[in-house]
């Protein structure tokens, strides 16, 4: 009877470290990135003016097609994207290729429900800005994604009008 409970406490014992581990896991694949790419930067927000006009702002490192950002009511998801300059995971490892020319398409879909694709080439051909915009019903910029020399993430820009 001595050797029953011994097998008994080490069964309760093994059911809980594994009980534990599985909480762990759960806990490290909560705090990842919504790409589960531990090597993407977080986004940021703010205001910007630009091209004489007022956005809503927001840099966002895309690392993966069918990724969704929401901003003020317009949905921004990836359709396709390459930038080998992102670091991404490479034999366990964060890595970046540098320079590269990138392009991301991201469809933009407004709160009214018109939805346009927008391409958007950069990181490549000199240090230049670069920009594409959807326009409202009435013709004015509604929503648009660029790029600034130097930088690793795309802004996505909701126009305050």
């Amino acid at each position: 009877m001595k050797h029953g409970r011994r097998l008994i406490a080490l069964l309760i014992i093994l059911i809980s470290g594994v009980g534990f581990v599985a909480f762990a896991y759960s806990i490290a694949i909560q705090s990842q990135p919504p790409s589960g790419n531990p090597c993407a930067n977080l986004q940021s927000s703010g205001e910007w003016v630009w091209p004489d006009q007022n956005y809503y702002a927001e840099n966002v490192t895309f690392t993966d097609v069918n990724q969704p950002v929401q901003l003020r009511g317009v949905q921004f998801v990836t359709t396709s994207f390459n930038d080998p300059t992102t670091p991404h995971l490479q034999n366990g490892r964060c890595i970046s290729i540098s320079p590269s020319p990138a392009y991301a398409q991201v469809k933009v879909t407004l709160p009214s429900g018109h939805e346009e694709t927008l391409t958007l080439n950069y990181k490549g051909g000199g240090w230049v800005s670069a920009s594409t915009t959807v326009t409202d019903s009435a013709g004015n910029p509604a929503a648009a994604i660029g790029w600034l020399p130097n930088t690793n993430f795309l802004v996505l820009l909701v126009s305050k009008s």
